[in-house]
């Protein structure tokens, strides 16, 4: 899964791979660099790691274990020019807007 903040331009990579010793997402925004964002594993056994990002629709695959390739069970899915395929995200420069109603405000008595 991939969160993306606009106003940090910060897109946070989180994943599940149980028997994982290292995780790391290569993609588009860093140049398929497996060295420039690893993951790191949560308490609750997720890997989660933040990369700075600018707006635009990005590739990218999870590297286990420095021989496996992942994908993004929760992203889109393009067929690469190797014939195999990659994650796909959107790093919106508008924040989503939320669809729950805003809570209504109590009126003070007078």
């Amino acid at each position: 899964m991939v969160k993306y903040n606009p106003k940090t331009r910060k897109a946070t990579f989180e994943t599940s791979f149980e028997d994982a010793r290292q995780v790391a997402v290569l993609g588009e925004f860093n140049n398929w660099n497996a060295d420039a964002h690893p993951l790191k594993k949560s308490k609750n056994g997720k890997w989660k790691g933040d990369a700075k990002i600018e707006p635009g629709r990005y590739e990218f695959i999870y590297r286990v274990n420095e021989e496996q390739w992942e994908l993004d069970d929760a992203c889109e899915r393009v067929t690469n020019a190797f014939g195999s395929q990659n994650s796909v995200f959107t790093a919106s420069a508008v924040a989503a807007v939320s669809k729950q109603p805003a809570k209504a405000r109590k009126k003070k008595k007078s």
